[in-house]
């Protein structure tokens, strides 16, 4: 399916359990004030994206990386697989690289859902930007655009405010960022509280 930016985004398979439950997710650093712990399970993404008009030659294995540490800020688990081609050495821009991924992000169930919730998840707010995660860096601000634009809405993760106009400067590189709300899993110690009827944790932000 081609995106309207010229990007490629094409779910295989169908998000039916995030559309019916109505799915929140977001990534790590800097984390806001919430209710508390959600009840949660996993939801599958299955996800082709292509990556047009980067300004340089990324390797398949630089975009591995990048994808797998932007989905691991994001909530996402850590068996994801990520798989780059058409990165060829000699930069045609006429192919851009595509990225196969495959991945799960929580989601939150309610009413008779919450019955078969596996986990507990919070919000965060997550920053993602030069260093956070640390393979991104100041090159990368037209991957992370086009990342903003197709693969944060295809798992509906809402976009807080992004700074991404990626205009080289005098200095090299107009800094850049993008902040996301998302649904992080929460660490082990808050699961037992899953067969409690109240329960109050503080949470923490968590390859291929």
């Amino acid at each position: 399916m081609n995106a309207m930016s010229g990007s490629v985004l094409h779910p295989l398979c169908p998000m039916m359990l995030a559309a019916a439950i109505g799915s929140t997710v977001f990534a790590p650093r800097a984390s806001v004030a919430v209710a508390g712990p959600k009840r949660a399970v996993w939801a599958e993404h299955d996800l082709r994206i292509e990556l047009p008009r980067l300004p340089r030659h990324y390797s398949c294995d630089e975009l591995n990386e990048k994808v797998h540490d932007v989905l691991l800020a994001i909530g996402a688990r850590a068996d994801m697989r990520v798989r780059a081609n058409r990165c060829t050495a000699d930069f045609d821009i006429t192919v851009p690289p595509r990225v196969h991924v495959i991945f799960s992000l929580p989601v939150e169930v309610h009413g008779q859902l919450a019955k078969s919730a596996d986990m507990f998840a919070v919000e965060r707010t997550v920053r993602i930007e030069p260093g956070n995660p640390p393979s991104i860096d100041f090159s990368d601000c037209e991957f992370l655009r086009q990342l903003n634009l197709t693969l944060f809405p295809a798992v509906y993760i809402p976009i807080e405010v992004n700074h991404l106009a990626c205009r080289p400067t005098a200095a090299g590189h107009t800094p850049f960022s993008v902040s996301l709300d998302a649904l992080l899993p929460a660490p082990e110690p808050a699961k037992a509280g899953l067969l409690q009827p109240t329960f109050s944790a503080q949470v923490a932000p968590h390859g291929i």
